[in-house]
C-alpha cells in the first residue's frame, strides 16, 4: 500500500522547490563548569519543499544540536540564544509550548538516531504508533490500530498486524528503524528529520532504509535533512548540502557544486579522505590532519586554521564571514576562498566516482 491510499489526506502539499524552512544566525549553548560552550554559533540555511537537505560534519560539529534547536527540544543546561527558524512563514522561536507541540510530530518529525533506544521498552511498539495518531488526528483507538497496521505494512514490516504487539527488545535494528520511520510519518508530515537513520546498521539494511526514505520523499513531497557522516549517502540522494564545523558552518550550496566546486578547505578535506571507488593502484586518500578542537577551547580566528592547509595570517586573527564566494557557487566560511585565492576544484580520477554512488 502507498502512502497515497492512506485515507487521511495531507492538509498542504505546496510546490516542489518552495522555501519551507529558513534557518538564519542560529545560536545553542551549553552552560557548563569548564563556561559557555556554543554548540551551534551562527548556521544559515534553507530547506525547499520536496528537497533533501545533507548536513554533514565531523562527530561534535553541532548537527544534532541544530536538529533538536529546530523542534526546540534543547534542555537545560542548553539554550537557543539567538535566530530565526522561520518555518512556512512562521518563526518558531516566537511559538508558545502549546502550539510547538501542535507541530511536532505532525508537520515536523524527527528520526531520532538509535532507534531501539529511541522507542519506549515499555510499551509495545502499535501502541506509540497509535499515540501519536491519537495525539494528532484525534483518531479513536481502533482507528488509530488500523491506521498503524496499515504504515507497518506501508514501510516495509512483515505481518504488521502481530507486529503491533511487539515490544522494541523483540525487533532489530533494520525493523526497529522501519518503525521509527512510521512513527515520523504517521501524520504526513512536511518536513522529516533523519539524524542518522543508518548508524549501527548493516551495509544492506543501510540501502534499504535510504531506498525507503527517498521512496516516502517522493510521495509525500517530503522536505528531509539528513544528518549523516556518509558522504556517499550524501551524494545519492541530496539536492543541497551544509558542512558543519566546531558549531559553525562551513560550506553551503548545491550538491553538485559542494561535490565538483568545493570553496572551504574542510570541504575539500572531506571529499579528499573518501574512497569513491575510483582509486588507482597506488593511490592514497588523504585523512585531514589533526582533530577538531573542543568547543569551550576554540582557537583564535578560524576553527579550522591549525588543520588547514592553506591557512593564512588573517585565518588565525579573525573568524570569516558567512557569504558567497566570487565564482558564485557555493557560500563558504573561509578567508582565502572569499577572497578568491582558492581554487579547490575536484579534480583527478576519484572525482567522477563522487555523485555516481
Amino acid at each position: 500500500m502507498s502512502i497515497s491510499e492512506l485515507r487521511e489526506p495531507r492538509r498542504r502539499v505546496g510546490t516542489t522547490g518552495e522555501r519551507l524552512l529558513d534557518v538564519r544566525g542560529l545560536r545553542t549553548s551549553f552552560t557548563t563548569r569548564d563556561g559557555v560552550v556554543r554548540a551551534v554559533d551562527g548556521i544559515d540555511f534553507h530547506v525547499n519543499r520536496g528537497e533533501i537537505l545533507g548536513l554533514v560534519g565531523e562527530s561534535g560539529c553541532g548537527k544534532s544540536v541544530t536538529s533538536l534547536s529546530i523542534l526546540r527540544l534543547i534542555a537545560p543546561p542548553g539554550r537557543i540564544e539567538a535566530g530565526e527558524l522561520i518555518f512556512d512563514g512562521r518563526d518558531l522561536l516566537k511559538l508558545d509550548s502549546r502550539q510547538m507541540r501542535e507541530l511536532r510530530g505532525n508537520r515536523i518529525s524527527m528520526i531520532f538516531q538509535q532507534p531501539t533506544s529511541s522507542l519506549n521498552p515499555v510499551f509495545s511498539v502499535g501502541r506509540q504508533l497509535e499515540e501519536v495518531l491519537e495525539l494528532h488526528r484525534n483518531m479513536k483507538r481502533r482507528a488509530a490500530r488500523d491506521r498503524a497496521a496499515e504504515l507497518m505494512r506501508m514501510v516495509g514490516i512483515p505481518d504488521p498486524v502481530r507486529r503491533l504487539d511487539a515490544f522494541p527488545h523483540a525487533l532489530s535494528g533494520g525493523m526497529a528503524q522501519r518503525v521509527m520511520i512510521a512513527m515520523a510519518l504517521a501524520c504526513e508530515p512536511e518536513l522529516l528529520i533523519a539524524d542518522e537513520p543508518t548508524t549501527a546498521l548493516d551495509v544492506t539494511t543501510q540501502e534499504q532504509i535510504i531506498d525507503l526514505l527517498q521512496e516516502m520523499q517522493a510521495e509525500f513531497n517530503l522536505s528531509i535533512i539528513l544528518i549523516t557522516h556518509d558522504l556517499g549517502v550524501v551524494a545519492r540522494v541530496a539536492n543541497s548540502i551544509l558542512v558543519m564545523y566546531a558549531g559553525r558552518p562551513a560550506e553551503f550550496g548545491e550538491a553538485d557544486d559542494i561535490f565538483y566546486r568545493c570553496s572551504h578547505p574542510y570541504t575539500r578535506g572531506l571529499l579528499d579522505s573518501v574512497d569513491y571507488g575510483a582509486y588507482r593502484p597506488g593511490e592514497h586518500l588523504h585523512p585531514i590532519a589533526g582533530v577538531p578542537p573542543r568547543l569551550d577551547q576554540l582557537p583564535p580566528g578560524c576553527a579550522f586554521h591549525p588543520r588547514c592547509l592553506y591557512a593564512e595570517p588573517i585565518c588565525r586573527d579573525s573568524v570569516p564571514e558567512f557569504g558567497r564566494v566570487p565564482s558564485g557557487h557555493t557560500v563558504a566560511a573561509c578567508h582565502p576562498a572569499l577572497a578568491g585565492r582558492l581554487n579547490l576544484h575536484r579534480a583527478g580520477a576519484h572525482a567522477s566516482g563522487a555523485r555516481e554512488l
